[in-house]
């Protein structure tokens, strides 16, 4: 999470000269045993999803909303029918890579619609945020953790922080606040808003309010709210509940930890959008701490007091 906005922000400032990205999701079970050797210990699904185009092209234009989610998928030919295409040639690479790509079946691969693999993404990231860092701290494999009341509790606390933060992102991302405003500011924002701000309004809702109509019309995730997300931890951590995580081999290893990408990220966006997340940051501090003090060694019998 974060290496999009990175990317856009540092490298491809200019939009209309942008690459085009595929974001995924990949849980297959995997680690590095060594240099250049990948070892896959269980298998999963990868879900692609495709950014948002630069150029104003819809690569989710044909999909049916009316079918089941799970049955609701585009079309190569969103990308680029090829023929009677005058723009074929900046869109055929992505064609051919998505096609590529999902042939690959024996990794389960798909292309699901950007929002889907978006949630799955931020679903994933809670897990890893909790996972990660609390059995490198603890130095046990996944399935500890939910086996006391202590650990649930300690997993629940982190799991709200992150839906705080990410109901944070999702408010100004629908309502259009700018970032670093409180909550009282964002709320005046959204009370002093006026009809002319909403492009589309269903009739069945357009008598309401404009900032109800707008959380009608795009409600945050039920999936990112504490329960579920602490439900998935739960899940995945009883599913890998013979695995140690990636952190807590790197910590063996003496290698960097992935902290900063994981509830480092929850952080960042925690302060970009003014909520408080005393337990993600004091995790960090302690993973940071769990590097230095080398604990997983012997200690001296004369060092013992």
């Amino acid at each position: 999470m974060g290496v999009y906005e990175q990317l856009i922000g540092d490298v491809f400032r200019n939009r209309l000269h942008r690459p085009h990205i595929v974001v995924s999701v990949n849980n297959h079970g995997a680690f590095v045993k060594d240099f250049g050797q990948v070892v896959h210990t269980g298998v999963g699904s990868i879900q692609l999803g495709i950014m948002a185009d630069t150029h104003g092209r819809d690569f989710e234009g044909s999909i049916d909303t009316s079918l089941p989610k799970e049955e609701q998928k585009p079309d190569l030919n969103d990308i680029t029918p090829l023929q009677r295409d005058p723009d074929a040639t900046r869109y055929l690479s992505l064609r051919n890579t998505i096609s590529a790509l999902t042939s690959t079946t024996a990794l389960d691969v798909s292309w699901r619609p950007l929002a889907d693999v978006q949630l799955a993404m931020h679903r994933k990231l809670a897990v890893n945020c909790v996972i990660n860092p609390l059995t490198a701290l603890l130095a046990c494999r996944n399935g500890d953790l939910f086996k006391h009341p202590s650990g649930r509790r300690l997993a629940a606390q982190i799991c709200q922080e992150i839906s705080n933060v990410f109901y944070a992102e999702w408010r100004r991302e629908v309502w259009k606040i700018p970032a670093g405003k409180g909550e009282d500011e964002a709320s005046a924002a959204t009370d002093d808003s006026t009809d002319e701000d909403v492009t589309f309004v269903p009739s069945s809702i357009a008598f309401l309010p404009v900032s109800r109509r707008i959380v009608l019309e795009n409600p945050f995730p039920a999936g990112l709210h504490q329960q579920q997300l602490l439900d998935e931890c739960a899940r995945v951590a009883e599913l890998t509940r013979a695995n140690v995580s990636s952190m807590l081999v790197d910590i063996r290893r003496g290698r960097p930890t992935e902290i900063h990408c994981l509830n480092g990220y929850i952080l960042k966006l925690a302060k970009k959008h003014r909520v408080s997340v005393p337990v993600t940051a004091a995790l960090i501090d302690l993973i940071h701490l769990r590097q230095k003090i080398p604990i997983d060694k012997p200690v001296p019998l004369l060092s013992v007091l």
